[in-house]
């Protein structure tokens, strides 16, 4: 009888890949992403040219002949815009650049090709710089502090045109996963904005705002989707209270000088539990569609929306008194979250018909599972 010899293949334990195939893969990716690799390799070989990637880049004596920003066009220094996205402001932002430059592009990359991504990355690059710039050139004769700040600053990186493609990108996910995607990103974009309020992120609010538009509009990357469903309505609501909590709380214990103007926080904790507490009880009401917190919604947004119409009704009293310099210097604070809460709102009043579980029905649903044997 012949002795037959295990082959390395066939003695590889069960559940663990054959180096080959591993490797083949791996080159498989390489191949497939031959721009994101290009990128994250550009980035990391001007940071040890320049020395960036080890000290800040906004230290150098060269930094504004590199960075873009209204200064720079003012100067006629259009360049940068070729040269910003391959520098990056502090070394912490390669570490912060690198799940978006990689997932972001890369994931572009791997739906699109390497040609596509890259017009998806220079558009979101263009898009987001000069989209930015216009804005604040716009906006900045009216002497709001927020605009006179921008005006000033200069930024680089490769953001714009990571986050850019990142949209794109999300456009390919299935229903429902391309909304909730979408929900995130359009989240992200309002608080950064509006609660920090830097140049670039005026300048990836410009850039998704551009693709979000264009991804659904460019027959090349539509992808229909069809009317969301009862847990999807569930879901965007859910989302849209947490999203709303979480800038309360940023209202209450977070201080920041943004567009909104400057924040000096006062709250106790207390003030704040209370406050998280009952957002919370609300938000997970309406992801479980329950009629009551979806009233409870609509009671606490409009108390907001009346307590801020109240507060700017008084803004000018406070002018005359002496306790406010302008009325620019609240007006933000009052009008931003009633803003989103009137979104809300409407979104929740739309969907209404996602939101009619009774507590008592749930009870006896519950209970109806509680007392239903267990079947081997």
């Amino acid at each position: 009888m012949t002795d037959v010899v295990a082959s390395p293949e066939q003695t590889t334990p069960q559940g663990r890949e054959d180096p080959p195939r591993s490797a083949s893969r791996a080159l498989s990716a390489v191949k497939r992403t031959p721009f994101t690799i290009t990128l994250v390799l550009a980035l990391i070989a001007v940071g040890i040219a320049t020395g960036t990637l080890l000290s800040p880049a906004a230290d150098k004596p060269w930094f504004q002949d590199v960075a873009t920003g209204l200064p720079s066009f003012a100067e006629g220094r259009w360049w940068t815009i070729l040269t910003s996205p391959f520098f990056v402001d502090h070394p912490v932002g390669y570490l912060l650049l690198a799940p978006l430059v990689i997932g972001g592009v890369g994931w572009a990359e791997w739906q699109f090709g390497w040609l596509r991504t890259l017009g998806l990355f220079v558009a979101g690059h263009v898009v987001g710089i000069l989209g930015a710039a216009g804005i604040v050139a716009l906006i900045v004769p009216t002497g709001w502090p927020w605009a006179v700040r921008l005006s000033e600053a200069y930024d680089v990186g490769p953001s714009c045109g990571a986050f850019f493609a990142l949209v794109f990108a999300s456009a390919t996910l299935p229903a429902p996963w391309r909304l909730r995607a979408r929900v995130i990103i359009l989240v992200w974009t309002i608080i950064s904005v509006l609660y920090l309020g830097r140049i670039y992120d005026l300048e990836h609010a410009v850039a998704m705002a551009v693709g979000l538009v264009a991804s659904g509009w460019l027959p090349a990357f539509r992808h229909p989707s069809g009317r969301p469903s009862e847990r999807e309505w569930r879901l965007i609501g859910f989302a849209g209270l947490i999203a709303i909590g979480v800038i309360q709380v940023i209202d209450l214990v977070v201080p920041f000088d943004g567009p909104l103007g400057q924040n000096h926080p006062v709250a106790s904790f207390i003030d704040v539990a209370i406050d998280v507490v009952v957002i919370l009880l609300i938000a997970n009401g309406v992801r479980h569609g329950y009629r009551i917190a979806w009233i409870g919604a609509l009671i606490i947004g409009s108390y907001n929306v009346l307590t801020a119409a109240l507060g700017v009704a008084i803004v000018p009293l406070l002018v005359d008194a002496g306790a406010i310099g302008s009325p620019e210097e609240v007006l933000g604070i009052f009008i931003a979250p009633a803003v989103l809460w009137v979104a809300i709102m409407i979104f929740i009043i739309v969907g209404r018909g996602a939101f009619r579980v009774t507590l008592r029905h749930s009870r006896r649903k519950l209970k109806a599972e509680t007392l239903t044997p267990n079947r081997q």
